[in-house]
């Protein structure tokens, strides 16, 4: 879910997803712009210059590709096959912590998952709207980048494709810091 919308000078960009109790979680981000004479036209300045992406959630939909391939890895390596609710979790954070807190300590775990959601990779979608905005941030001078826990490897076959490279000159991947999402070393790199 991902909504645009420009008013008053300002650019809302409203997203939201599903919780696992079936709870809407919406949020939002507010870029204000000022008009200000520049010789014969009008030019907006913008309070923010830089804007950072997340990719998985909030510019691609990889949801289904991400949680049904984890959940055939678990059902092999366990024996147990988890509701796709119960991964839900695992959005967001290195493959490798996801996997260590469902008990998953072997190595070739990651290669199956990754090798797995390969095959999935044709279901991954960028959002409706995401492009229209990006373009929208680029006019206005924004510079954007991305910050994600995906690996060099996955995002050049399962991101690349979709086209959005060109918008993002600066892309900070799991091999870039030590420390990755929530912490802060992935926004300062």
């Amino acid at each position: 879910l991902l909504r645009t919308i420009v008013r008053d000078g300002r650019i809302w960009i409203v997203w939201g997803r599903m919780r696992a109790s079936n709870a809407l979680e919406l949020r939002y981000a507010v870029f204000s712009c000022t008009q200000s004479l520049a010789g014969n036209g009008v030019r907006q300045m913008l309070k923010y210059t830089q804007v950072v992406f997340d990719v998985d959630g909030m510019l691609v939909d990889s949801r289904m590709s991400a949680l049904n391939s984890l959940q055939q890895v678990v059902g092999e390596y366990t024996g147990m096959v988890p509701l796709l609710e119960d991964l839900y979790f695992s959005t967001g954070i290195p493959g490798e912590n996801a996997l260590r807190q469902l008990g998953i300590t072997d190595p070739s775990a990651l290669v199956r998952w990754r090798e797995l959601a390969g095959k999935l990779a044709y279901t991954i979608t960028v959002f409706p709207g995401i492009v229209e905005t990006l373009e929208r941030l680029q006019d206005l001078g924004c510079a954007l980048g991305i910050v994600s826990s995906r690996e060099r490897g996955e995002y050049a076959d399962e991101v690349t494709p979709l086209g959005l490279d060109p918008y993002f000159p600066v892309r900070i991947l799991v091999e870039d810091t030590e420390q990755h999402k929530p912490e802060p070393e992935p926004m300062l790199e």
